[in-house]
């Protein structure tokens, strides 16, 4: 079951992936802003709810890299976001 919701997890990755290349690529990524919040919510649940069912009882070392992994991807989103659709991306 835990496997189920990791992969479904991993597959919201693809479409995140070709949105978010799509929209660093556009002149106007503000077309892109819904889709891609959508899609990284979609994504979130599923990690939360694997992180809070199946990852409960982790040792400390692996809840630790698990947090540094979730937190780090989410920070380096954030980051993208920042960049394409506050500052205007590549068309600055």
């Amino acid at each position: 079951m835990e496997r189920k919701y990791e992969l479904l997890a991993l597959a919201g990755g693809v479409p995140l992936f070709i949105l978010m290349a799509v929209a660093s690529l556009m002149e106007k990524p503000t077309n892109f802003l819904i889709p891609v919040i959508i899609v990284v919510l979609y994504m979130t649940v599923l990690i939360c709810y694997d992180e809070f069912l199946f990852h409960r009882r982790c040792k400390p070392f692996e809840t630790a890299m698990h947090r540094l992994l979730v937190f780090g991807n989410g920070f380096a989103w954030l980051a993208w976001a920042h960049w394409c659709f506050v500052r205007g991306g590549a068309y600055v």
